[in-house]
């Protein structure tokens, strides 16, 4: 079972959230829930552990800043000219 920095174990319901959340089979919100802890607490937790709480590839956050860059283009675009 894993501990965390202090060596304290973790209780089963926590270590299962935190497996399932490294294998990126649930999100944050339902680890946290899972573990029976707040998300700050379980953000925590994942911090103890030495686990990520980013689960984004650097591809998706390209991909994702691409996005948000299109958007922001199509709205300039959009907008009316309000210098008259």
């Amino acid at each position: 079972m894993p501990t965390n920095a202090v060596s304290e174990p973790m209780s089963e319901r926590e270590s299962v959230a935190v497996e399932l959340y490294a294998q990126e089979l649930v999100s944050q919100e339902i680890a946290a829930r899972i573990a029976g802890l707040s998300r700050s607490k379980f953000l925590e937790m994942l911090s103890r552990v030495g686990i990520s709480p980013f689960q984004y590839t650097a591809e998706e956050l390209q991909e994702d800043l691409m996005r948000v860059q299109q958007r922001r283009m199509g709205r300039k675009r959009q907008s009316p000219d309000r210098s008259c």
